[in-house]
């Protein structure tokens, strides 16, 4: 296996445990009532429903992130969620856009350094984590 491919499957696992942390937590204030995030929901013009909604798709991505078959895919949908964040905060001019941008961007990083792990129709055997048959 190439040098480089092994580090990017290093820093992938890297980068995927550092945001499953970071949207337990982020996910995890957004379900408490009346908690930090409720406020800037409301400020941005958002209802606690949709609060909730985040809240539960980024614990979900959160536990999916380390699941090696759903991590990619789990990065994926989180940084569709990103996207929203970087508008929100691009829209109402909170310096909040380069937190969620640089989230956005290690989204996009994990999605594709873990996706050889995912399910993807005529990926090789060896890239998918299943061991080489003997030549």
């Amino acid at each position: 296996m190439a040098g480089s491919s092994r580090a990017t499957r290093i820093a992938g696992w890297v980068v995927t445990v550092l945001l499953a942390i970071e949207f337990l937590y982020a996910g995890g204030i957004k379900l408490v009532p009346g908690g930090p995030a409720t406020g800037g929901f409301q400020r941005f013009g958002y209802s606690d429903e949709f609060r909730i909604l985040i809240g539960v798709l980024e614990l979900a991505g959160a536990v999916g992130l380390l699941v090696p078959r759903l991590a990619s895919w789990a990065a994926a949908g989180l940084a569709a969620i990103m996207v929203g964040a970087v508008y929100t905060h691009l829209s109402s001019g909170e310096a909040g856009v380069w937190t969620a941008a640089t989230t956005l961007a290690m989204c996009l990083f994990a999605a594709y350094a873990r996706r050889a792990a995912a399910f993807w129709p005529g990926a090789p055997a060896a890239e998918a984590g299943a061991p080489q048959a003997s030549r």
